[in-house]
């Protein structure tokens, strides 16, 4: 059989699925994780230069990526938050970088420096749970591990929690689990 191939210069518009009706904060978690079993992560070796990957990310509009060093190990995060002009400048000024220098791995939230939810947990938790445990640590993003089998099972994301309700959600960090290092860095983004 052989296949007819067409012009697109008269198409418009993209067909993709659009929810028609958002999610409430009782509803089920699992129906907004992305499940890594499902949806592979989004990689970035943890050599790469930040500047390039910051383009990157904003041509693509993608939030995180997952760090992994040259044999796939998991190292880290990169929210984008990380990468703004801002960010890259003081770390540059600090640590005596130039831009061919600063790599993911001098930007990223380290492992040593992350949260987790037990994605066995998560199964029977619902949204609203989920943004009261965001808010508890301040943070965007939270990895799902699956303690019994060793692994990063998904991540769960601030964002996407808004989009699947239609509305904006605010995480701030509450001083409630706020780690030393959280407070160190939120003080040294006005010095």
């Amino acid at each position: 059989m052989r296949l007819t191939v067409s012009e697109v210069n008269k198409m418009d518009d993209l067909k993709f699925h659009k929810p028609t009706s958002h999610l409430n904060k009782d509803d089920s978690v699992m129906k907004i994780f992305v499940d890594f079993n499902q949806i592979p992560p989004i990689i970035i070796e943890d050599n790469a230069r930040a500047f390039q990957v910051r383009e990157i990310m904003k041509r693509e509009h993608i939030n995180l990526k997952i760090v992994v060093d040259a044999r796939d190990h998991f190292q880290g995060i990169l929210p984008l938050t990380c990468l703004t002009e801002e960010n890259l400048t003081r770390k540059m000024l600090s640590e005596d970088y130039d831009k061919d220098t600063l790599l993911v791995r001098h930007c990223m939230w380290k492992k040593s420096e992350l949260h987790a939810l037990d994605f066995n947990e998560l199964k029977s938790a619902t949204i609203g749970e989920v943004i009261d445990a965001l808010q508890h640590i301040g943070h965007r993003h939270c990895l799902v591990i699956d303690h019994s089998a060793h692994q990063i099972r998904g991540v769960i994301s601030a964002s996407d929690i808004s989009k699947a309700l239609g509305m904006p959600i605010d995480i701030s960090v509450t001083g409630v689990g706020t780690s030393f290092l959280e407070i160190f860095r939120g003080m040294h983004q006005f010095v």
